[in-house]
């Protein structure tokens, strides 16, 4: 009679907890890319210095903001220790960094060793250059791998972006913003719905 009432019990606690748990079609629409307007991904490398990075972009656009969320994973070796840089096109503005590059490097290190820049150069298409492991005086002797995700905000009020643009080059990038400095860069571009 116990063990009757125990599975008892145990079968209406379990199926309270699935009836509560459930999410209706309509908010689960709205929860699971319910304002996702486009996702880039990218992948480059410079085999002969053991560098790559890979990489996805979703954009997040409602009728009135834009949101867009990078993620980037690394990998450098020792011949070519440096990290990533990530070139902004005018209008957005980094709201959020999360890295963990190389791996295993405490928080302190990763933060000193992250770098938000203007460009200088009016005619470049590029607003922000954001260096990620690219401190030659910082960095491990035999590379490392790692992980970076880049959160971006629109910062203009008046007209949304049409597409994403971002330069994601290998190595550090130049002030001016024109080129990367690296030795390896992907322009990641698509259009947003």
């Amino acid at each position: 009679m116990k063990k009757k009432l125990a599975f008892l019990l145990a079968a209406i606690l379990t199926l309270s907890l699935l009836a509560g748990c459930g999410v209706p079609e309509e908010r689960r629409k709205n929860v699971v890319n319910g304002t996702l307007s486009g996702v880039g991904t990218f992948a480059f490398g410079a085999e002969e210095k053991g560098a790559t990075a890979s990489g996805t972009v979703f954009v997040d656009r409602t009728r009135n903001e834009a949101k867009a969320t990078i993620t980037v994973h690394v990998e450098t070796a020792e011949e070519y220790p440096e990290g990533v840089s990530l070139y902004l096109e005018k209008g957005w503005a980094v709201e959020r960094i999360l890295a963990d590059f190389p791996s295993g490097t405490d928080r302190e290190t990763v933060y000193q060793n992250t770098f938000i820049s203007q460009t200088g150069s009016a005619q470049s298409q590029w607003a922000y250059i954001v260096e990620l492991g690219c401190d030659r005086n910082r960095l491990p002797e035999n590379g490392g791998s790692g992980d970076v995700v880049v959160q971006l905000v629109w910062n203009y009020a008046s007209v949304l972006p049409e597409d994403f643009r971002m330069l994601c080059a290998l190595g550090s990038g130049r002030p001016e913003g024109v080129e990367p400095d690296g030795v390896a860069s992907v322009l990641v571009y698509f259009p947003l719905e």
